[in-house]
């Protein structure tokens, strides 16, 4: 099944208006080139269902009759309060299979990390039974999970694995002088028992957790105000772990590492051989050598001891 990526009106304060600006959207959140031409978008909603996009002004139509209109400001904004309506709409597409083949190579350690792990830290809020996962790689990107179900009840913080469902948070990360700095990219829904072939659908993240910070603790902490899809309101504040087990397998196996053998002594003769020059013409020259020394053995044999040889000197 194929992968989508969707704008849901009512978790994201973004409003295309044209199918330009979605397809670069989409190239933005993946960072992969993405033509407009090579995507279809969809709309849907309660009142007509499912429709494509096929025009701009179809995208503009769409997104003002769902989001409401941009032009008109604080007074739209003030009216939608005051009758109780929330935006709703969707704007869905496939994800093209190009794209797709990239993100679900087997070597990606998560959906946009390309490198390798350096980091992980794990925390978790007991009064909502929800844990979190936080992974930094060294290509600049991170993840951050957060699950809850049937492991919330038991198990330590730094085991989040064992939930049966959650959401997936990833995006780019930068370490400034107070902490990291996160700035989110998109989120999706994930459950242990995920096959590899299942569908995922891709969104963008809440506006209000753009852009965050973890700040340094003590002990090898980040604390901040983790962004919760399963928690009802805020969880506030949370201590992140550093995991002593998850260091980058390259920081940990440096000292640990054998070092090379010294080089064998080399004897004066040695020299002689340690050459480039392929070794084939040595053998051809001794096999030729034995094979000129045997025909003069048959020779000589066949002159003294053959039965000519023999007659002849009879003869004499």
């Amino acid at each position: 099944m194929p992968d989508f990526f969707e704008v849901d009106f009512a978790q994201t304060d973004w409003r295309p208006v044209s199918l330009q600006e979605l397809a670069g959207e989409l190239g933005r959140v993946f960072e992969q080139p993405v033509s407009p031409e090579a995507i279809e978008f969809f709309a849907i909603d309660d009142a007509l269902g499912k429709r494509p996009l096929s025009s701009d002004d179809e995208v503009r139509s769409f997104s003002s009759s769902a989001g409401g209109e941009e032009q008109n400001g604080e007074e739209a904004e003030n009216e939608n309060k005051s009758e109780g309506s929330t935006a709703s709409g969707v704007i869905r597409a496939a994800l093209p299979a190009p794209l797709e083949g990239v993100l679900r190579q087997a070597k990606r350690p998560a959906t946009l990390a390309t490198g390798r792990q350096i980091a992980e830290y794990a925390g978790d809020v007991k009064n909502h039974g929800i844990k979190f996962s936080f992974k930094v790689f060294d290509c600049g990107h991170f993840r951050l999970k957060e699950a809850s179900g049937a492991a919330s009840g038991s198990g330590t913080p730094s085991s989040p694995s064992a939930a049966s469902k959650g959401f997936m948070m990833e995006g780019r990360w930068e370490e400034v002088k107070e902490g990291v700095k996160l700035d989110f990219q998109l989120r999706y829904a994930w459950h242990s028992r995920r096959r590899h072939d299942d569908s995922v659908t891709y969104s963008l993240p809440p506006p209000e957790v753009q852009p965050m910070m973890l700040v340094f603790g003590e002990e090898e902490q980040l604390r901040g105000p983790l962004p919760s899809l399963l928690a009802s309101e805020p969880v506030g504040d949370i201590a992140l772990q550093r995991e002593a087990d998850a260091v980058a397998p390259v920081e940990r196996s440096r000292p640990n590492k054998p070092r090379p053998a010294p080089p064998k002594p080399k004897r004066d003769w040695d020299d002689d051989w340690d050459s480039d020059e392929p070794t084939w013409p040595m053998y051809l020259g001794i096999f030729l050598f034995i094979f000129i020394i045997c025909v003069f053995a048959w020779v000589w044999y066949e002159e003294n001891y053959s039965v000519e040889a023999v007659r002849d000197s009879d003869e004499l």
